[in-house]
């Protein structure tokens, strides 16, 4: 397995390193409003609010793999179960 290239990593608990990997093809004017992961683990949704679009992070190249427009901001990401 190929590993990322980690960035800028800084401690924020005992044991914890929080860092920042390059996404080929990923760029934001403002920090995300949210990140979720899919349950299996093989996609990220990156809410780019000044953007106003969700991009979808293909997690084993760490690539974008799509944009969702939504329009409005995203502000913060969520699983909804249908009914």
């Amino acid at each position: 397995m190929q590993y990322p290239t980690f960035h800028l990593c800084k401690p924020i608990a005992a044991g914890l390193l929080l860092c920042s990997i390059a996404i080929a093809g990923f760029r934001q004017s403002t920090p995300p409003a949210g990140i979720l992961v899919d349950p299996d683990g093989s996609r990220a949704f990156i809410g780019c609010t000044a953007d106003n679009y969700v991009a979808v992070i293909d997690l084993k190249t760490l690539t974008v793999s799509g944009h969702i427009d939504v329009g409005g901001g995203p502000d913060g990401l969520a699983w909804a179960a249908r009914p």
